[in-house]
């Protein structure tokens, strides 16, 4: 059997938005990788105290989905971030122990970003001394966006669910104008670069 060969492109995690009401979690999963989708979603979960609701709740090639914790746990194996109202601490709370899953917060997202703006700027300037900075567009603020939520869910998850599809909109709005200033980076320094 051969080793899967190495590549050199980036390998994009989803975000997995989570929001908490009660004892009921929602779950969007959002694609980062520009070359799939553009921030699209990719999945949905509802996990209750008495585990995994949906399609999922009768996989049953899926260990242990009347458990909460270990669907959470199994969930959140990707880089995690709460929905607006949610805190790492209650997600923890209901998740318990184990993953492997990184928390992220909205600030962390919009700080990488910022100096990522900043480093093509230096960049450019350091590759191109005397030429005037391109327009690198702009990133701004992952903030919610409200839209329609299903309806036919009990309270304590339609609360979830809306907050989590709110800010799952937010963080693909955001990773739109994240996704355009990484084309006009690389449209502006990858000749530089190569000349260098």
């Amino acid at each position: 059997m051969s080793e899967p060969t190495a590549t050199a492109e980036p390998q994009y995690d989803p975000l997995m938005v989570v929001a908490v009401h009660g004892f009921t979690v929602a779950i969007w999963q959002v694609e980062t990788d520009p070359t799939v989708t553009r921030g699209d979603f990719s999945g949905a979960w509802l996990v209750t105290e008495s585990g995994i609701h949906g399609f999922a709740a009768e996989a049953d090639w899926i260990d242990d989905r009347a458990d909460q914790a270990a669907m959470l746990v199994h969930l959140l194996r990707y880089p995690y971030l709460p929905a607006e109202g949610t805190t790492h601490e209650e997600i923890e709370t209901l998740k318990g122990q184990g993953g492997v899953g990184k928390k992220t917060t909205a600030t962390e997202l919009e700080r990488k970003a910022h100096e990522a703006v900043e480093h093509a700027r230096a960049e450019f300037a350091r590759l191109a001394p005397g030429k005037p900075q391109p327009a690198w567009g702009k990133i701004g603020k992952i903030e919610p966006v409200e839209g329609p939520a299903p309806q036919e869910h009990d309270e304590a998850a339609t609360e979830a669910i809306e907050a989590a599809m709110n800010t799952a909109r937010g963080l693909r709005v955001w990773l739109r104008e994240k996704q355009a200033f990484e084309k006009v980076r690389a449209r502006r320094l990858d000749p530089l670069y190569d000349v260098e």
